[in-house]
């Protein structure tokens, strides 16, 4: 069969030693389940394809209707380059007010106690 992987059978059986991406079942005659892409069909698409992890192309796991904001096609998994600036800026910030309210902290308990 053509989605025998290399196209090698079971002499005894007829059955395909192993399928192409996209395919399982003796005869790989059977496409992976909704949902599940790729070899043996053991990968999970991606939550963040454009109408959830069931439009994504059973062989490659590529969403087939785009991705959701801030995600990258062609497998929507990683974050756009600018969301990831957003994402690390919010930390900083995060950081500047943890660090800054230590500082203050500690500058009115030294301040109390020049008093």
């Amino acid at each position: 069969d053509d989605v025998c992987q290399n196209q090698t059978c079971d002499p005894a059986t007829g059955d395909c030693i192993s399928c192409e991406p996209g395919y399982i079942g003796p005869q790989c005659d059977e496409q992976c389940r909704t949902g599940l892409y790729g070899q043996g069909c053991f990968h999970l698409c991606s939550d963040f394809c454009k109408g959830g992890k069931y439009n994504c192309h059973f062989v490659n796991g590529h969403c087939m209707k785009g991705c959701e904001e801030n995600f990258e096609p062609p497998l929507c998994q990683d974050t756009t380059p600018q969301n990831i600036v957003q994402q690390g800026s919010t930390a900083v910030f995060i950081a500047k007010s943890i660090i800054g309210s230590i500082v203050f902290f500690f500058l009115c308990i030294f301040a109390g106690f020049k008093d």
